[in-house]
């Protein structure tokens, strides 16, 4: 058994990697069918392709980059996580909201985009663990605070952003902040409750500064730098949220 579980937990790995980079293909383009066409010659990829990571079956072209790092860090992570559980919930309490945080990072990475949809799924989600660690009272005040705070910085950020274009003459579409990270605080904050949302938003804040400072001078070194450049800031949040499900 000891050996077995393992090797259970590698193959769970492998196909949520498989999973995780087929929504995140899905999601974002809002098929009317579950159907993913191939990125050059625009035929369907089969959920059996995401399977066996095999090449486009018309045109050869290979996997993507993101979808084989998805793929090894899906099995690396459960790995980790089973070796390395929250004492709180355990590995099988908390495997399918490390999948949603999975998967909301990589689409928020790779589009600067965090889906209503998957938010909603992720408020239904997070309800009874949110009850169970905070009550109800914290759990909903705990909601309430993260999308409230992230209203507020998105809303100053709006009139940041609207009064640099008027400053400039011309129009700065790069925001600071989306709405969708307005959503997912409020999925957090069900998850994490009160106080413990506003911790996390306050170390988001913080590491998306240094990150953004890092980037930042990495490509004025490379002189390369663009004013008002963008980062996703959902994994940021995220990665709060985890820290405190270990510690808090």
């Amino acid at each position: 058994m000891n050996i077995l579980m393992p090797l259970l937990v590698i193959l769970i790995g492998w196909f949520a990697g498989i999973l995780l980079n087929f929504l995140a293909d899905l999601l974002p383009s809002s098929p009317r069918k579950w159907q993913i066409n191939c990125h050059d010659c625009h035929k369907p990829r089969s959920f059996v392709d995401y399977v066996t990571m095999r090449s486009c079956r018309f045109c050869g072209q290979n996997r993507s980059f993101r979808a084989w790092i998805v793929q090894i860090a899906a099995v690396l992570g459960l790995v980790l996580l089973w070796f390395f559980p929250p004492d709180r919930f355990g590995f099988w309490v908390i495997l399918p909201y490390m999948f949603y945080f999975a998967l909301v990072a990589i689409i928020d990475i790779e589009h600067r985009l965090i889906l209503h949809i998957v938010s909603l799924v992720g408020a239904i989600l997070v309800l009874p663990i949110g009850l169970i660690w905070n009550g109800w009272r914290s759990m909903l005040i705990g909601g309430a605070a993260g999308a409230g705070i992230m209203v507020t910085l998105y809303l100053l950020g709006e009139l940041f952003r609207r009064g640099v274009s008027k400053s400039r003459h011309e129009e700065v579409t790069e925001e600071a902040l989306g709405f969708g990270d307005v959503t997912l605080s409020a999925v957090l904050g069900l998850m994490l409750g009160w106080p413990k949302i506003g911790f996390d938003i306050i170390f988001a804040i913080f590491l998306a500064g240094l990150v953004s400072a890092a980037y930042l001078l990495w490509m004025a070194v490379r002189r390369k730098y663009h004013p008002f450049t963008a980062i996703p800031y959902g994994p940021f949040l995220l990665v709060g949220a985890i820290i405190l499900i270990y510690l808090a």
